[in-house]
């Protein structure tokens, strides 16, 4: 499987991830205010297209996005 390429655009009070992925795959979005802690799943996308994005409001200073494959 290859690797999603993760670009993060923020406006206003909210961030928008957008990737490529592959379709028929469930994509789980996590979210961290510290790279050395634990990650909280904020989402789940089940791909039908290969274009993804997703939309989260901005709850501090420093956010760390990730894309995962259960």
């Amino acid at each position: 499987m290859p690797q999603p390429s993760l670009t993060l655009n923020v406006s206003n009070a909210t961030s928008i991830l957008h990737w490529t992925g592959l379709t028929n795959v469930t994509y789980a979005v996590q979210r961290s205010t510290n790279l050395l802690s634990s990650w909280s799943t904020i989402g789940w996308i089940p791909a039908t297209q290969t274009n993804l994005s997703f939309t989260d409001w901005i709850i501090g200073p420093l956010q760390f996005y990730r894309i995962s494959v259960p």
